[in-house]
């Protein structure tokens, strides 16, 4: 075992032998707390309980306006229940129930505030942490006036919710239809400038373009002329991409010659559609003539020649359609070049009517679009209204009640079994800590250990309680022998052979001092010892007392041959060996014995 664990069971033995040694005092302390709790609970009066079990109905009492906004987001939380658990112990839900079933005369109270004070005295309420349900208990003598009063708390707390919801939505109503007369208001404006904007735009009936306006964020509606000018913008990039194509094109075909003309005829889109043909002619003639060399023919055989002739026809051919077609180009890109002129300056003669319109065009749609928003905000406003308007003829109920009020047979109040339980553990505590702090002040010496560690000296022997005069007794006396090993521990401690006197002192009266110097006495001149008593105490002499003698008979004797007391020795003489004294510490154990078994008192 480690040293924690045997610190621990010191520790556990140290307060097993405090309530060892205490446990008188905890057993009194125990047994008066419980009679105490007893007596308390039989004393204290009888009441019986009426107890209501209901649950809380979850209620929004903010009136929504639109349908997708949340109705009352604490309704729905555990701060709406534990509000509603809190006011039903409240002023304005038990003042009603003080007057319905008129307590103040029932209870014979001074006002209606001492009755008051008396129900939220005996009204217990207790919720569930995690449900809505809500316990209300009340206590009193009488069972049928507790279970009457539990029922009333409960209905007094549903009228009371019900009147606050009703007043809540009704002040939501008004404020609502505050909200409508304004908005109508509004709305009225509105219009008178849409019809202003309208009649600005030159606009007839609610033609836009596309069939309708549009209510999208930053849409804007366009005229007529406006999407004219927007195609010509549109015709008019498209002139400003052909002629930079066609541009292109002809420097494209001014950079090639008559061979990379032929060769890339295919690839130059040429509108003649024999090019291809031609091309593929050429090639073929150019790959005969190839092979005819490749024969071993000339280049003047006639074969040759012939072939070189249809070669050249071809690339002629092609090169006339080369021009041709950068011709067709060229003609292409000046028509281009002038409608796009054009264009351009049909665009920047009509550009400022075409924004005026537009402009008067959007703050028709701006007006329009603003009388709508305001009249759909109308229409769920008054959808609104008239709902919570018909819901309020509908009254829901608050709490659902699953369990009323009955009067019970036998009283709930006092506990018994609680009390005396609760009385004994408190008596055991009260003991247990009374024992433990007593033992903490306690500051006496209790063990060897405690004596050796204060006085810094070693214990020489332990002599029992309530011991007696060992010269008053007969027989073997076992108490005897703790004096003896006092005396074998004293004449083997003492530091000079010549050191026989020994002083018995103590701090206060009655502590066994005369007894102990009595005994320690008789079995040193059991032991051979020539031994002289004196009592010191000279206001409350003990010693003659112990050998019944008279006090004016007492005197000392310092003779030789055994202990004195009032001019009579305890112990007869005795003869010893010669130069040896009986009980000598060097004398050998079987002669102290043989000395010792000749004393006779």
């Amino acid at each position: 075992m480690n040293e924690k664990g045997l610190d621990l069971q010191r520790h556990a033995m140290d307060s097993w032998q405090v309530i060892r040694n205490r446990f008188g005092l905890i057993a009194l302390s125990f047994l008066l707390i419980f009679a105490t709790a007893a007596i308390l609970t039989y004393i204290m009066p009888r009441k019986f309980r009426g107890r209501v079990e209901m649950k809380i109905e979850r209620m929004a009492n903010k009136l929504p306006v639109f349908q997708s906004s949340t109705p009352d987001s604490m309704a729905f939380t555990d701060v709406f229940v534990k509000t509603e658990f809190e006011t039903i112990t409240k002023m304005e839900t038990l003042y009603p129930v003080v007057d319905e079933l008129d307590l103040v005369k029932k209870w014979e109270s001074p006002s209606r505030q001492s009755a008051l004070a008396r129900l939220k005295g005996n009204l217990d309420t207790q919720s569930s942490v995690r449900s809505d349900f809500v316990v209300i208990e009340f206590y009193d003598p009488d069972p049928a006036l507790a279970a009457a009063v539990a029922n009333a708390v409960a209905d007094s707390y549903m009228t009371r919710r019900v009147e606050v919801d009703s007043q809540q939505k009704e002040e939501a109503l008004a404020m609502v239809e505050k909200q409508i007369a304004g908005q109508e208001m509004i709305r009225d404006k509105a219009r008178l400038r849409m019809q202003e904007a309208k009649k600005a735009a030159g606009i007839v009936g609610d033609w836009f373009s596309g069939g309708a306006s549009s209510r999208a964020p930053g849409s804007e509606i366009r005229t007529t002329e406006e999407n004219m000018q927007m195609s010509r913008q549109q015709a008019l990039l498209e002139a400003d991409l052909m002629v930079q194509e066609l541009q292109a094109q002809i420097d494209q075909l001014a950079t090639l010659n008559a061979d990379q003309l032929v060769a890339q005829a295919s690839g130059l889109g040429f509108q003649n559609s024999n090019v291809l043909s031609m091309q593929a002619a050429v090639q073929e003639l150019m790959i005969q003539r190839e092979g005819l060399v490749q024969g071993g023919l000339g280049a003047r055989h006639p074969n040759v020649i012939s072939l070189d002739a249809q070669i050249t026809t071809s690339k002629e051919q092609i090169l006339g359609a080369a021009q041709a077609h950068l011709a067709g180009l060229k003609s292409q890109l000046s028509a281009t070049i002038t409608k796009r002129d054009a264009l351009k300056d049909f665009n920047e003669t009509s550009k400022e009517d075409i924004l005026n319109q537009s402009a008067n065009y959007n703050d028709y749609k701006i007006a329009k679009d603003e009388v709508e928003q305001i009249e759909e905000l109308l229409l769920k406003l008054k959808e609104r209204y008239f709902e919570e308007r018909a819901s309020m003829e509908l009254v829901k109920s608050p709490a659902t009640i699953y369990a009323t009020a009955e009067p019970e047979l036998r009283p709930s109040k006092p506990n018994v079994t609680l009390n005396l339980a609760l009385g004994g553990i408190m008596g055991l505590m009260f003991g247990l800590g009374l024992a433990f702090v007593l033992e903490y002040m306690d500051t006496t010496v209790k063990s060897l250990d405690d004596v050796e560690k204060y006085l810094g000296v070693p214990v020489l022997a332990v002599v029992p309680k309530d011991v007696g005069v060992l010269h008053q007794t007969s027989g073997f006396n076992p108490d005897a022998e703790a004096y003896r090993i006092l005396r074998t521990n004293i004449e083997f401690n003492r530091l000079e052979p010549n050191a026989n006197c020994i002083t018995v002192v103590s701090g206060g009266a009655g502590e066994g001092k005369s007894t102990t110097l009595a005994n320690l006495a008789y079995v040193c001149a059991q032991g051979g010892y020539n031994v002289l008593l004196i009592d010191g105490d000279l206001r409350r002499p003990r010693m003659h007392a112990l050998f019944d003698q008279l006090p004016d008979e007492s005197s000392h004797d310092g003779g030789r041959g055994g202990a004195h007391a009032g001019g009579k020795s305890l112990l007869p003489p005795q003869r010893h060996a010669p130069g040896r004294q009986c009980g000598h510490p060097q004398q050998p154990a079987d002669e102290r014995a043989r000395c010792r078994s000749e004393v006779a008192l």
